[in-house]
């Protein structure tokens, strides 16, 4: 009789929110643009015809955050005693500025007693599967707008896991102020 259990990943990103406001017309500009808004005015009195106003303004364009985490493989078999059982995240920056993104991997439903602790790798090589050359990480470093990085959610399996036995994990992304070397402490 084979005996396998199923870990799932649930999908969850939590990012500060710098600005809200009605829809901002200076979405995909990079956070600190300056931009200038004009208007002129024609009008009447009693008609009439009076002289042209106009006024302008200019304001910088604020951080906007957006982050995504999207699970690759999810579901996924595997079998009790497995070792370095794994689910595949793909994390995106769609803020308009360079981000710093503390990650969290959290068994959200499932035995707690059957499954070990879980270690984050990033996907170094590029090559899209988990493998040696993947690096150990806790944050993503100075994720550029747009970006895309692949990471790992890693653990072992109990022998003690039984048939139909799931996981829920979830992987959370958040959000700080981009600082070289290590993940920044100011909310982004």
């Amino acid at each position: 009789m084979q005996r396998t259990t199923r870990l799932l990943g649930a999908v969850s990103a939590t990012a500060l929110i710098v600005m809200t406001s009605t829809p901002a017309m200076a979405e995909g500009i990079r956070a600190g643009t300056d931009i200038t808004n004009t208007v002129t005015v024609d009008y009447q009195v009693n008609g009439v015809i009076q002289n042209q106003e106009t006024a302008s303004d200019t304001f910088a364009v604020d951080r906007r955050v957006n982050v995504t985490v999207a699970a690759v493989d999810s579901p996924k078999t595997v079998n009790p005693g497995s070792t370095d059982a794994f689910l595949t995240f793909d994390v995106t920056n769609l803020s308009n500025d360079v981000v710093d993104l503390n990650l969290t991997a959290t068994l959200e439903d499932g035995t707690a007693a059957n499954i070990d602790a879980f270690t984050i790798y990033e996907d170094t090589n590029n090559n899209g599967t988990f493998d040696g050359a993947d690096q150990v990480i806790t944050f993503l470093d100075e994720v550029a707008e747009d970006e895309t990085l692949r990471v790992f959610v890693v653990t072992d399996i109990s022998s003690d896991a039984v048939n139909d036995d799931t996981f829920d994990v979830s992987l959370n992304a958040n959000a700080h102020q981009a600082a070289t070397g290590s993940a920044g402490t100011g909310p982004a």
